[in-house]
């Protein structure tokens, strides 16, 4: 994901994206990530990395 028009791009101690803007932020929640295993769907560890204005999920 790719932002413009914010003033800083961080990731706080849960693991949340925090997009400051102004005068308050807006939070994108951790990602969740899920595979089917032998038609079993699990959970797979995931999170953002963020690099500039780029948020991805890794």
């Amino acid at each position: 994901m790719a932002f413009e028009g914010h003033d800083k791009l961080t990731l706080n101690e849960e693991g949340n994206a925090v997009i400051s803007v102004k005068t308050s932020d807006i939070i994108l929640s951790k990602p969740n990530s899920y595979q089917n295993i032998n038609e079993i769907k699990a959970q797979v560890n995931s999170k953002y990395i963020v690099s500039d204005s780029l948020a991805t999920n890794q």
